[in-house]
């Protein structure tokens, strides 16, 4: 991605930068934006599919080395970002992880639902849904990080799920 590009849209989306970091990538974010990000894309919120899951594939690389797997990988992995009513905007960030509450997004909504509601600190208080983050990484064992492209999926304003089941724009 040209750099010049993601300083003008970093303009509207101060987040962004913070945003590229996956496993402790990107610590010069000029470079890593000019050589590993393919692209960042604002996609209506409409056209998430909240039954999506985290994907990882892999594939075995020849290796001189016994006891490391050296691999091929692509992967993509979602991450919905929130606060609580009086916090900071981006100050929490739920993974969509493969786990015993669900693995899709949908899932992981109701759960951060559940955990709101059993908090008595967030007593008259809103969870303000901000994103949903869906990224794909490319790279390899001997590479590392090859491509990392992003798709955001900015929640619409007034989002409040009626229950755990069914969410619905107010």
């Amino acid at each position: 991605m040209k750099w010049n590009k993601f300083q003008e849209i970093s303009k509207q989306h101060p987040y962004l930068a913070d945003t590229l970091v996956w496993r402790g990538t990107c610590q010069d974010t000029k470079e890593f934006v000019r050589k590993k990000v393919g692209f960042i894309a604002f996609r209506p919120f409409e056209k998430l599919d909240l039954s999506a899951t985290q994907v990882y594939e892999s594939s075995p690389l020849k290796s001189k080395y016994i006891y490391a797997k050296m691999e091929c990988y692509k992967g993509v992995e979602y991450q919905i970002v929130f606060h609580i009513e009086g916090e900071a905007e981006g100050s929490r960030l739920h993974h969509v992880t493969f786990n015993e509450i669900g693995d899709n997004i949908q899932a992981h909504i109701n759960e951060v639902i559940r955990w709101f509601k059993g908090c008595d600190v967030f007593s008259g208080k809103q969870i303000i849904w901000e994103r949903v983050v869906k990224r794909t990484v490319k790279g390899s064992s001997y590479a590392g990080l090859t491509e990392m492209n992003l798709e955001i999926y900015q929640f619409p304003q007034g989002y409040h799920p009626e229950s755990e089941n069914e969410a619905k724009v107010a």
